[in-house]
C-alpha cells in the first residue's frame, strides 16, 4: 500500500487509517489519557502519524498504528491542540479551530440558565 492511498481520522480518542479509494479501515488505535472530550488532532509527515488527545501526544507507525512513543505533556493541561510539522499543513487548520471554539462557546452559552 502506498502512503498516498491513505487518509487518517481522529475521533473519540482513536486514530484510524483508511483507504481513500473505498474508505476501508486498515487499522484503529485507541489512545490512552486521563481527561478530555474525545477530540483528536492528527497530522502525518509521510513516515509517522502524530496524534494529540486527552492531554497526550502520540507518534504512531503509519502502516500498523502501533504506538512508537507517547508524551503525557505534564504541566501543559488539556484542550484542543494543533500539530505543525515543517513543510506540512497545520492540524487542525485555523478555520477549523475557530469553528471548534465557537461551537463550544455556543453550547456553553445555551446551557447557561437565564434569570
Amino acid at each position: 500500500m502506498n502512503i498516498n492511498d491513505l487518509l487518517f481520522l481522529g475521533l473519540k480518542n482513536r486514530v484510524s487509517a483508511m483507504t481513500k479509494a473505498d474508505g476501508r479501515i486498515l487499522w484503529t488505535t485507541q489512545l490512552e489519557g486521563a481527561l478530555g472530550d474525545g477530540f483528536v488532532t492528527v497530522n502525518c509527515d509521510g513516515k509517522f502519524v502524530y496524534a494529540y488527545g486527552k492531554g497526550t501526544l502520540y507518534c504512531l507507525e503509519i502502516f500498523s498504528g502501533s504506538i512508537i512513543w507517547k508524551n503525557p505533556l505534564k504541566g501543559f493541561g488539556f484542550g484542543v491542540a494543533s500539530i505543525c510539522i515543517p513543510g506540512f499543513p497545520t492540524a487542525p487548520d485555523p478555520a477549523a479551530y475557530a469553528k471548534i471554539v465557537a461551537d463550544r462557546r455556543s453550547s456553553t452559552d445555551s446551557s447557561t440558565p437565564t434569570t
